[in-house]
């Protein structure tokens, strides 16, 4: 409650009061009397005073009334002020219950982010409590399990806010959740970190909290807060190839790998990876967390090269069965609670030309699995998708066929749809690389359509001319960006980054191409909102979308695979499920080199804000030096510094957990 005006009313003006006039005068006719009174009037009040309360038993008497009718006052005016306040909290509570709230999955995980937010802002701000802790209590009212969220709350929620929170709670007889006590202990002693924890909070201070889901709307993924366009400016990402994938590492198990990768792709201007092979039991919090903290978004392919783990093409029902479907929600299950998860990959150029027709059904039937996988154990909506090769005869069949909408199946239509592409090599063009075809093409797309990858190595070094084109105005309105092919140098010469014996690293000439070309980009444009983007609907599946008598044009879909079910219902037994943690180094502990041999120092990660992505130029770090050159068995760079980010990140995690099983 806020203190009593009246509890300021000074000594001297009680005195005043309990005196009067006479004791005015007369200590001014004794101030008149002698020259020799250098005393200031209230210390000369205060003399008087004292000495009455001392001498004369009815002053006493009277200064005891006063006090007494002074604190009687000071007593009202609180309570006046707390029922006034405590309507006020009735009044907003039964308000918000008036107005109601999301029972949709995606509007409530939007609303809860939302309030939040916004609950968090105004106690930054410290001006309405009632409001802020209205902002909570509505974010209560969507979460699935309140007590674990009010546990969140009385760790993080500053104790005057949480008070309120608390009355608001006891008027909703919906929500009967106990005391506000916190874990062993009482109200009172539980708050002792309130503050400090719930200012890293609002301050944002930690690596845990980067990015804002992307969600599909119509043919643009978009940023589930704001719903500006996420344009993919990304890499592909298979250190070591998928020769160098085992189930006992993959690219998004080694930490010092990813910080190292994550620092140089951030400066190079990329917001998204794609990442080929992964084995689901091993743990990827650490990477998840430093490329979430560097604002990058990850789409994640879900088959794997090792056997059982892929569709056969040649024959794919054998391969369809419930060992794969281990494989396949067991790296749902690694990724879904990472906020920086895009979408998955349902199959890579399954469709070729050594595949069987019927393929086509079965990658669709994985799809379908895989959404209502997603639909029962993920607490939001991760998009699905196909990436396809760029085979001209078939590839609008393959884009028809997995976009449509089967109202038999109708979870097993494509979110997205990647297409691999190399037609632009060199300083080709627009139209000599084919690209106005294929945004003619594309341009009546009902879903995102994007290069899953590209970049021509014909000609080389690559200049990498046609992010001009990809970004620009006209693809834009068919394309939502791109991966270009690849990050690290393996045997097929498609690198940016060397990887030396060292795990130092040697930026290639390709790098410092692609990090001129995005550099140009104007993002504002490129992630502008577009309503006619978002308004697209799917064509109906039908035979007549398929015009090539080699592709399958029945939309029949083979049963799901015994146990597969099971699955589905009940959640992979034994999951490996990720979470994000606190990202405490951003200074990378390897050497890096540019093109030269020259030694580039000071490259380290950048942990963004809360809600932010990385674009071109948000990451400056890193020059080149005239000393030392690149060397494959220089060691490790054991002297690199360390930033740690503060503990109080542990409990911002939390909450971003928390905030991802809605």
């Amino acid at each position: 409650m806020r203190t009593s005006t009246l509890v300021a009313a000074s000594a001297g003006t009680v005195l005043t009061g309990l005196l009067g006039k006479n004791t005015t005068s007369i200590l001014t006719s004794r101030e008149n009397q002698t020259n020799q009174s250098f005393l200031p009037r209230d210390t000369a009040y205060a003399i008087y005073f004292d000495h009455k309360r001392q001498t004369d038993p009815e002053f006493r008497k009277s200064l005891k009334r006063n006090n007494r009718r002074l604190a009687r006052a000071v007593k009202e005016e609180a309570e006046a002020q707390g029922a006034q306040e405590r309507e006020s909290i009735k009044k907003s509570v039964q308000q918000a219950q008036d107005e109601g709230f999301p029972t949709d999955l995606e509007e409530k995980e939007a609303y809860f982010m939302g309030q939040v937010a916004r609950g968090e802002s105004l106690c930054a701000e410290g001006s309405d409590k009632v409001e802020a802790a209205l902002c909570f209590y509505k974010a209560l009212k969507v979460y699935p399990q309140p007590k674990d969220l009010i546990s969140i709350y009385d760790k993080t929620v500053p104790k005057e806010v949480l008070e309120i929170l608390a009355e608001m709670v006891a008027m909703d007889a919906a929500l009967k959740l106990g005391t506000f006590t916190g874990e062993g202990g009482s109200a009172e002693s539980s708050h002792g970190m309130y503050t400090r924890l719930f200012a890293a909070l609002c301050a944002l201070a930690t690596t845990a909290n980067a990015v804002t889901t992307i969600e599909v709307k119509g043919k643009d993924f978009v940023n589930s807060k704001t719903g500006d366009r996420f344009q993919i400016l990304g890499v592909d990402y298979q250190p070591g190839g998928s020769s160098g994938f085992t189930k006992d590492k993959d690219p998004l198990s080694d930490k010092d790998a990813c910080l190292r990768d994550a620092a140089l792709m951030q400066r190079l201007g990329v917001n998204t990876i794609r990442v080929y092979n992964l084995s689901p039991s091993l743990n990827h919090d650490d990477c998840a967390s430093i490329f979430n903290a560097a604002g990058i978004y990850m789409i994640l392919d879900v088959n794997s090269p090792l056997y059982g783990s892929y569709i056969d093409r040649t024959a794919p029902k054998s391969s369809y069965n419930a060992v794969y479907y281990e494989q396949v929600f067991g790296v749902i299950e690694a990724f879904k609670n990472y906020p920086n998860t895009l979408g998955f990959f349902a199959g890579n150029e399954v469709i070729n030309e050594q595949s069987v027709k019927e393929v086509a059904a079965y990658i669709r039937a994985v799809q379908r699995d895989m959404k209502d996988y997603i639909k029962k154990n993920v607490d939001r909506s991760i998009p699905v998708g196909y990436s396809a090769a760029d085979i001209r005869p078939w590839l609008m069949d393959t884009v028809n066929y997995f976009m449509c909408e089967d109202s038999d199946e109708p979870s097993s239509q494509s979110d997205f749809f990647g297409l691999n592409s190399y037609s632009w090599c060199g300083d080709s063009s627009y139209k000599k690389a084919g690209y106005d075809i294929l945004t003619e093409d594309f341009k009546n797309a009902s879903i995102p359509v994007f290069f899953s990858e590209y970049g021509c190595n014909e000609v080389t070094p690559r200049v990498f001319t046609e992010v001009q084109a990809i970004y620009g105005e006209e693809m834009t309105q068919a394309f939502s960006g791109g991966l270009v092919y690849e990050y690290t140098q393996e045997a097929n010469n498609y690198g940016l980054v060397k990887i030396n014996d060292s795990d130092t690293a040697t930026l290639l000439v390709d790098y410092d191409n692609l990090q001129k070309q995005y550099a140009k980009l104007d993002m504002d444009r490129i992630q502008a909102s577009n309503s006619t983007q978002t308004s697209f609907t799917a064509p109906k599946c039908s035979s007549d979308l398929i015009k090539n008598g080699t592709f399958l044009s029945k939309f029949d879909l083979p049963s799901r695979p015994s146990k597969v079910q099971d699955m589905i219902d009940n959640g992979l037994s034994k999951a490996n499920t990720g979470k994000l943690v606190d990202v405490s180094t951003t200074a990378i502990p390897q050497k890096i080199y540019d093109h030269t041999g020259k030694e580039v120092t000071g490259v380290q990660l950048k942990a963004l804000s809360s809600g932010e992505s990385n674009t071109p130029g948000n990451s400056t770090s890193g020059s080149s030096s005239s000393g030392s050159s690149s060397d494959s068995d220089n060691t490790k760079d054991n002297a690199a510094g360390k930033m740690t980010a503060s503990f109080m990140g542990l409990v911002v995690g939390a909450v971003v957990a928390a905030a991802s099983v809605l």
